[in-house]
């Protein structure tokens, strides 16, 4: 840079420093008021805050619990079986009660696996990694999660829905829009979630965690489930809403998964351990067992 610019620089930047008070006198009225709307926020956030000092449990009010709800699970287990459960179980589970206390199906999860840690027979059973996926789950994921069983799974269905503009003359262009909806499965009319609509999504972060799988078979087999499935008045209602008032025409409606959804291994174990109200040692040689060997 030659002398001559860097001193224009200069002045230009000594310029922009002493117009700088003048901004803020400008802007003062304004930064006052979002003083003020920053001071009613913080004053609102408070009070929304509050009420979660008395969610937070205690160790006294969690030993309680624990020694309650642990006695119950386990009244049917020998007294020589009562062993001190794996810290690297335990010590994360009842931490986690801290911040699980308002929501029993979470809070029952923790504590069954404290129960299954501390039963000689069962504590092989209790996988460390299940407290940091217990963590990752709502309650509605956990209502789930006990349907499986009897039945051992479900079918399900994922489908496509092409669109074209009704102002379209020639179809032939291909789509325009498409819209798929996924994990459509007649396993959600068994359970009465808190939020339904959250349906799709609860399946997607089960089979993310490897708790369940979705196995694909043929459309020809069980052709019936695969009819019922289509004919939901949820899905016809979402094909309609496809439609945007008129502005779009369906133009093709494609099946592109069917098939079961069930428990992986890992998750069976994880049921057993952390759902079930009692897990059964013995359970390795039962028919539903035997039907995973081959995961």
């Amino acid at each position: 840079m030659e002398p001559e610019d860097v001193k224009k620089t200069a002045e230009a930047v000594e310029g922009i420093v002493k117009a700088i008070p003048i901004y803020e006198d400008l802007l003062q009225p304004a930064t006052q008021e979002l003083g003020k709307g920053i001071e009613t926020i913080a004053k609102t956030v408070n009070i929304a805050l509050a009420p979660l000092s008395g969610l937070v449990w205690g160790y006294d009010q969690i030993k309680q619990y624990l020694l309650n709800k642990v006695t119950l699970r386990l009244s049917h287990t020998k007294i020589e079986n009562i062993t001190t459960p794996d810290p690297a179980i335990a010590g994360p589970a009842i931490e986690a009660l801290r911040f699980s206390g308002c929501h029993q199906e979470i809070r029952d999860m923790f504590v069954n696996l404290v129960a299954t840690s501390i039963d000689k027979e069962t504590a092989s059973k209790a996988h460390p990694a299940f407290v940091a996926i217990i963590k990752q789950l709502v309650p509605d994921e956990g209502k789930i999660l006990k349907q499986f069983g009897n039945p051992l799974n479900y079918a399900i269905l994922d489908i496509r829905l092409d669109y074209l503009p009704t102002s379209s003359e020639s179809p032939s262009g291909g789509p325009l829009k498409f819209v798929t909806i996924a994990n459509i499965s007649s396993l959600s009319d068994k359970i009465e979630l808190e939020h339904p609509g959250m349906f799709q999504s609860y399946i997607d972060n089960l089979c993310r965690l490897n708790l369940t799988k979705k196995i694909k078979r043929k459309e020809s087999d069980r052709e019936w489930e695969c009819k019922e499935l289509l004919h939901r008045k949820k899905i016809r209602e979402s094909i309609e809403d496809g439609k945007e008032n008129g502005e779009y025409n369906l133009v093709k409606e494609d099946i592109t998964f069917f098939g079961d959804i069930t428990l992986s291994n890992f998750g069976y174990w994880f049921k057993k351990s952390v759902i079930d109200d009692k897990i059964d040692p013995n359970n390795t040689n039962s028919a539903d067992a035997k039907s995973r060997a081959a995961d």
